[in-house]
């Protein structure tokens, strides 16, 4: 039964997925959104890359909600960070049913006309607010408001500001990662006609000089990495 509610819920969510992105409710990351992404830091790593990588976004809604929410810490629109359970964990059989499994973290951004979007980072997509809560009858359990988010940012920037900017041995770990996950199921932003993925990395790259450097360093390449959990490849 469990198993039939949930194969159900799968193809309900693809065929709204479809329908949202026809209709103009359901966005993939825009233009606008990625240029600040690019100045937008964590761990020595742009925003615009983690957050485009399904392998380094999806199932890390917590850090990842936080970190796309300072897109519009300088703007004036309301943004807050949701805490909620969602379908897409409650109907899963592989998960267990219990608040700390199913509880899921996404940005809910209230624009100067009024409009609500949604920003699932585990998605990777933008949602009509309607639409979102349609797909995933979110039962929220917290919310940090705009100010909250903004305190809290300015703290840890004070307390860890080398992560906040490029950082070359960051990137020497990071980014062969991201780049052998090009073509996995769900990385939709490095599929062939598309590519934001890629350009993002070739950006960071050409920024930080990368090539020049991994050419300067050799061997020493190797004593630089870091060794990444066999879940983590």
């Amino acid at each position: 039964m469990l198993k039939r509610i949930w194969e159900e819920y799968k193809e309900y969510r693809r065929r709204t997925l479809v329908k949202g992105l026809n209709d103009n409710k359901v966005f993939p990351y825009d233009e606008k959104l990625l240029e600040k992404l690019r100045n937008i830091y964590d761990g020595g790593i742009p925003a615009s890359i983690i957050l485009l990588s399904n392998f380094l976004s999806n199932g890390r809604c917590y850090d990842n909600a936080y970190l796309l929410s300072k897109a519009f810490l300088d703007t004036d629109d309301d943004v807050k960070l949701i805490y909620a359970s969602i379908d897409s964990l409650r109907l899963n059989p592989d998960i267990p049913n219990d608040e700390a499994h199913t509880e899921h973290c996404y940005l809910e951004r209230t624009m100067k006309n009024g409009k609500k979007l949604i920003y699932d980072t585990s998605a990777g997509y933008i949602f009509d607010k309607q639409v979102y809560f349609d797909l995933e009858h979110p039962e929220v359990r917290k919310i940090n408001t705009k100010k909250a988010i903004q305190e809290f940012a300015k703290q840890e920037e004070q307390e860890y500001a080398d992560d906040f900017k490029p950082n070359i041995i960051a990137a020497i770990n990071v980014i062969p990662v991201v780049e052998a996950h090009y073509n996995d199921k769900g990385e939709k932003y490095s599929i062939e006609g598309v590519k934001y993925l890629q350009r993002e990395v070739e950006l960071f790259k050409e920024l930080i000089n990368y090539d020049e450097v991994c050419k300067e360093l050799g061997d020493k390449i190797k004593e630089l990495q870091i060794k990444v959990p066999d879940d983590l490849k």
